[in-house]
């Protein structure tokens, strides 16, 4: 059975974006992944990774670093004496170490806080907020700061003009522990709330 041309065309083009993503797969998961060291909201912390040159942060501040597979010592030295490990097995990793025994963290929905209309006009949804007390697995397609957000969003808009679906956009922070409980209280640790 012979195919017409532009049946062949297509399957090659099917074949050709198969083997696309399976190469873009292999290389992501070989790649170098990342740790992300959080600075308690209130106190600057101080950080060795493998023994290296120390690392500072200040309050409330993140520092990513690119680390290849394995286990790496993190020595947390300031705001408290700690030692952590966090371990790479993927270059989608992104290992979250938090700079206190026990550390809190926010996941904000910013779609409506920071985009359209009502941009400024409003607070961010505090969505939850995580307790970890050791190396975590850090949401990857969160940003961690307010720089990391977009500029602004793409919004899909079908032939009547109308917005069908809307790109949500999370924000994720390191909160004050005892904040937890109240969404207010999250928000006004973080300057979101008046």
């Amino acid at each position: 059975m012979k195919l017409k041309r532009s049946t062949a065309i297509l399957l090659a083009v099917f074949v050709v974006g198969v083997v696309a993503i399976a190469l873009d797969a292999v290389w992501k998961q070989r790649k170098d992944g990342e740790i992300v060291v959080f600075a308690p909201p209130d106190a600057a912390a101080r950080v060795r990774i493998d023994g290296g040159a120390p690392i500072e942060l200040a309050p409330g501040e993140i520092r990513r670093v690119t680390l290849g597979h394995g286990t790496h010592d993190v020595d947390i030295e300031a705001p408290q004496a700690l030692h952590r490990h966090a371990t790479i097995e993927s270059g989608r990793q992104l290992r979250g170490v938090p700079t206190l025994a026990t550390q809190c963290f926010a996941e904000l929905d910013v779609t409506l806080s920071h985009y359209g209309e009502s941009a400024g006009k409003e607070p961010p949804k505090v969505v939850k907020v995580d307790e970890y007390e050791g190396e975590f697995e850090a949401p990857s397609p969160y940003a961690l700061t307010e720089s990391e957000l977009p500029k602004q969003l793409v919004d899909k808009v079908n032939r009547s003009g109308e917005i069908v679906d809307v790109q949500l956009q999370q924000l994720y922070r390191t909160v004050p522990c005892a904040t937890k409980a109240d969404p207010q209280a999250t928000l006004r640790a973080l300057g979101y709330a008046r």
